[in-house]
């Protein structure tokens, strides 16, 4: 009887453990790394601007920003690779 219960209580344990742990990990995704993080959204989308518009850098010395497609496009066509 005394084994019995012993065995009953550490299932017992196991079981709320496991769901704790479950709760637990479903939370920290839907609160934490669900949330889009607004600094890396920024950046990112500065790169994307930055990557994708043309822009004069310095006109004395030559110096222009090309869409990155273009910028391949003239290196392929400069070196024939």
């Amino acid at each position: 009887m005394v084994v019995a219960l012993i065995v009953i209580v550490v299932a017992t344990f196991v079981v709320v453990k496991q769901v704790y742990w479950v709760t637990s990990t479903s939370e920290i995704q839907t609160k934490e790394l669900d949330v889009p993080n607004r600094l890396l959204t920024t950046i990112q989308a500065a790169d994307r601007e930055e990557l994708s518009n043309y822009e004069v850098l310095d006109k004395q010395k030559g110096v222009y920003r090309l869409p990155i497609e273009d910028a391949i496009k003239l290196y392929v066509k400069k070196n024939g690779n």
